[in-house]
């Protein structure tokens, strides 16, 4: 046997095969083999090797970064050079795509949880060649995840409201109070945060509160939310003060006394005499039924809800009555003594001192006759008013009256 090459005797190759190992293009050509024996010689007809030079893939056009909003389609694409076939892996995240071998990756309905990163693998038989990274953002408008609810809150008090909401880019925040936008202040904190501040809460905070939820491809506004300020008791109708005169001890003297508050409901009253409970009178108005001496002195009302207290003005409730005078006595070289009493037959105590007072003058026929104020020698003795006038030893005659202020 001999082989040749392109017509030429290539040596050594004098079998029946002819091995080619490590085959470039230079072995692509016309082979054939000459048969020789003693009767003669026989040429084969002409075997032609191609040779096939595979090129690895070479990225030639790579995928690129894109920007698209929420809910539309994205494609990314890639082109390379290299001997076909190729094949292509695409990945996200460092995670293969399954069931893509396309150079054209299609997302459709794009959502948040597709932005990130994507790159391709091109194969063949000759190789592998990997894109450069491609970058998809993924713009969405505002959604709410929490949104603020209704409050209630103690006057004074604290509160928050929270919202948050899913957006890309990140979303801003401002809040509102009544349609206004709020600024930060002495009531309010984080106005353009997720959780707003109310704090030191008073009537001017309540109200319907929103917060608008804005960036670059769309705004959202909450539904509105109400705040509720449980307002602490506001007098606003004080009891005033009240004098009788009793001019018969049969006269029947009655007193009603009324408060009005403004506050959170429910508001509790509590009336007090000289600043201690009266037992039971937990109305707006407090009726005395017969008002003597024993009851004058001051009336007030308390006024409470849950969110605190407030108490009236005093009220003074006076009743004023005729004085009864006993008979002088007068012994010489004594003080001038003079004793009186109420004339409905009340007892006088210490306290009474206070209200009534003894006045004297010297002449009662002037018009302009003057009344000079006795102030001391005042006593209360078995229930009755006593003075003693020593000065008197030193005047003629001296006139007297009793007074109640």
């Amino acid at each position: 046997y001999q082989w040749r090459f392109n017509g030429t005797n290539l040596p050594g190759q004098i079998y029946s095969f002819l091995p080619l190992g490590g085959v470039t293009t230079n072995a692509a050509g016309s082979y054939t083999v000459v048969v020789t024996n003693t009767f003669g010689a026989v040429t084969s007809a002409p075997a032609v090797l191609s040779v096939i030079q595979i090129f690895a893939p070479v990225i030639t056009n790579a995928p690129q970064s894109q920007a698209v909003l929420a809910g539309t389609n994205v494609t990314f694409s890639v082109a390379c050079s290299g001997t076909p076939p190729f094949s292509y892996q695409w990945v996200f995240a460092g995670f293969a795509i399954p069931g893509n071998d396309q150079p054209t990756l299609t997302i459709t309905n794009v959502s948040l949880a597709d932005a990130g990163n994507y790159f391709v693998q091109v194969f063949n038989s000759g190789g592998l060649a990997s894109s450069a990274t491609a970058t998809l953002t993924v713009q969405a408008p505002p959604a709410f995840l929490t949104v603020p609810q209704n409050a209630v809150v103690l006057q004074g008090g604290t509160t928050l409201f929270t919202a948050e909401a899913i957006a890309s880019p990140p979303p801003g925040y401002q809040w509102f109070r009544n349609g206004v936008p709020l600024t930060n202040s002495v009531n309010y904190a984080n106005v353009t945060q997720t959780n707003l501040l109310v704090f030191n809460a008073q009537a001017a905070q309540g109200g319907t509160y929103t917060v608008v939820v804005t960036n670059a491809v769309g705004s959202l506004t909450s539904a509105p939310v109400t705040l509720t300020v449980l307002l602490a008791p506001v007098i606003t109708m004080h009891p005033t003060n009240v004098t009788l005169l009793r001019t018969n001890p049969t006269d029947i003297l009655p007193v009603t006394l009324t408060v009005a508050a403004s506050g959170a409901a429910p508001l509790l009253y509590q009336w007090r005499f000289n600043g201690s409970d009266l037992p039971g009178e937990t109305n707006t108005t407090l009726l005395l039924t017969n008002v003597t001496r024993l009851e004058n002195g001051f009336y007030s009302a308390a006024v409470t809800n849950i969110a605190g207290g407030a108490v009236s003005s005093n009220a003074l409730v006076r009743v004023r009555l005729p004085q009864r005078v006993a008979p002088p006595v007068f012994t010489p070289g004594s003080p001038f003594r003079l004793r009186f009493g109420d004339a409905d037959g009340g007892l006088a105590g210490p306290v009474d001192l206070s209200k009534l007072e003894v006045q004297a003058t010297t002449n009662l026929l002037r018009t302009n006759s003057v009344w000079v104020t006795l102030t001391n020698g005042f006593s209360v003795v078995n229930g009755m008013l006593q003075f003693d006038d020593p000065s008197v030893t030193n005047l003629v005659r001296r006139y007297y009256r009793v007074i109640e202020k």
